[in-house]
């Protein structure tokens, strides 16, 4: 119920302007009645008062309606002095973020003022080196992401390209570990910085641009890998396999002080592969590799020319594209002129091209599942003018070319032939089959078993017909062992016209035997 409650006016109210002094003591501003009196009248009007009935369920109102938020007549001066209800945490709190709030603009300000600051008297595409304040602060901020690592650089230059964008170059960078070892150097490393974020205070690289990498991966006995990027120095990353030593920088996307980051390019790198199980090396020189990102898939590209002591030099291009935390990938490898040794020593599915020497173009593509696990490769190699030749002691056979389709199952230890066919001055012929790996040491081919049908083949060997023998059908069933060398034929069926010969027998460096029955 609301009640209605009338107040007297006060009796005499003086005004006075402000060029007016102040009435005495003696002259009230405000008269009212003496306290006796006021008292009196105040209990007379309340027990005077007249109940004034609220509104009913059928006005279609409430009480509630007819009376305003206290917040909405309330003084917006007067609210905002009034005394809040807040904990000294809830002050804290609103004081760390307006000076984290200050401090991004503060810091926006200063690189705009910097950036424009540097077209004006510089121009576009101009560098001036950074002053001191800043180098010590890009190295601190650089050290906070590097879990650990220190950094050391030489001279900081800033550039502003068209469109604004400013980017930072470090020369003669060199990065340590705990212990203050090198496991890092290289000449430049620029990168460009991310105008959305930089506008709220965040230096967040854009692209990263490094030049002049000295890099060493090299494999132990038990097939580890371990890659330093520093001549001679401690390893920066290790793995059990090369997808795990990826997966490892794949990870370091996901920091958020790479959020902004699309492409990594690396130029002029250099990389010594050394494997401990075969004891031989390999230089890999004039390199890039390029990451693109976008969202959270990865593509990785990377080419190289391979030095190899011959009188040719071969190229090696690889791909690489995957998603961000995830094992999954399709890989691929384009070679040109590699000799077909260093081909073949890289897996025990390609250990069959040791019995060749000659220079081997080609590609191979396969892909990794999301547990890590290697699946089918495709491979298709055309092989160049050279010898079938598998030790020293071997008479070399001379091949002018040679082509093989084939797709190696990792699961199975298999490889399938889709065709394999060879011009020798032995002969001439193409076969298809399959073969498996039943011999696998230190990740090199020992033993291969498999059953080859040959197709118009042509034989001459050693010259000793007139004309080339042609024979319609050929299938044989082979033993292959690589160290020492030995080809066992268990049976191998000749089909010429009516007549079928079957041969079976074994041939061994520098001497041969067979029977025929």
């Amino acid at each position: 119920m609301a009640v209605a409650k009338a107040v007297p006016p006060p009796e005499t109210v003086v005004f006075f302007g402000p060029d007016e002094e102040a009435p005495d003591k003696e002259t009230q501003v405000v008269t009212s009645a003496p306290e006796g009196e006021e008292a009196e009248a105040e209990r007379r009007m309340r027990d005077e008062a007249v109940p004034v009935p609220g509104p009913q369920p059928s006005d279609g109102i409430s009480a509630g309606d007819l009376v305003k938020p206290a917040e909405e007549d309330a003084d917006p001066v007067v609210a905002a002095s009034a005394p809040q209800p807040a904990s000294n945490a809830s002050a804290k709190s609103k004081s760390r973020i307006l000076r984290r709030m200050l401090r991004s603009a503060t810091i926006t300000a200063v690189v705009l003022a910097m950036l424009a600051g540097a077209v004006v008297f510089l121009g576009l595409g101009t560098r001036f080196d950074a002053p001191d304040w800043l180098r010590d602060r890009v190295e601190r901020r650089i050290e906070r992401h590097l879990g650990g690592l220190s950094i050391e650089f030489g001279a900081i230059h800033l550039v502003v390209n068209r469109g604004w964008r400013p980017r930072v170059s470090l020369r003669d960078v060199t990065l340590r570990d705990e212990t203050g070892a090198r496991v890092a150097r290289l000449a430049d490393a620029q990168a460009s910085l991310a105008m959305r974020p930089l506008l709220r205070g965040q230096i967040r690289p854009k692209t990263i641009m490094l030049s002049g990498l000295y890099g060493t991966l090299r494999r132990d006995n038990s097939g580890g890998l371990a890659l330093s990027l520093a001549e001679g120095e401690a390893p920066l990353r290790q793995a059990a396999t090369l997808p795990a030593l990826i997966e490892q920088w794949d990870s370091q996307l996901e920091l958020p002080v790479l959020s902004a980051l699309i492409a990594v390019e690396t130029e002029a790198l250099t990389l010594r592969y050394e494997d401990a199980r075969l004891g031989r090396v390999w230089t890999l020189d004039g390199g890039s590799i390029r990451m693109s990102r976008s969202g959270q898939d990865i593509e990785l590209a990377a080419g190289f020319s391979l030095l190899s002591g011959r009188d040719y030099v071969g190229t090696v291009e690889a791909n690489y594209s995957s998603a961000i935390g995830d094992k999954a990938a399709e890989f691929g490898v384009l070679v040109n002129s590699v000799a077909s040794k260093d081909i073949a020593a890289q897996s025990a599915a390609l250990g069959w091209l040791d019995v060749l020497d000659a220079p081997i173009s080609g590609s191979l593509r396969g892909a990794i599942s999301s547990v890590g696990a290697l699946l089918p490769v495709s491979a298709s190699l055309q092989i160049g003018e050279g010898v079938i030749q598998p030790t020293a002691a071997t008479r070399p056979v001379p091949i002018t070319g040679a082509q093989s389709y084939f797709t190696y199952l990792p699961d199975r230890q298999e490889l399938r032939f889709n065709e394999l066919s060879v011009n020798s001055g032995w002969g001439s012929g193409t076969m298809e089959g399959r073969a498996r790996l039943i011999g696998v040491e230190n990740g090199q081919l020992t033993d291969l078993v498999g059953q080859l049908r040959f197709q118009d083949l042509s034989l001459n060997p050693a010259k000793l017909y007139d004309t080339p023998l042609d024979l319609a059908g050929v299938t044989a069933d082979f033993k292959l062992e690589m160290a020492p060398f030995r080809l066992r034929l268990g049976q191998m069926l000749v089909r010429d016209g009516d007549t079928r010969i079957l041969l079976d027998g074994r041939f061994l460096p520098g001497r041969q035997a067979g029977t025929t029955r």
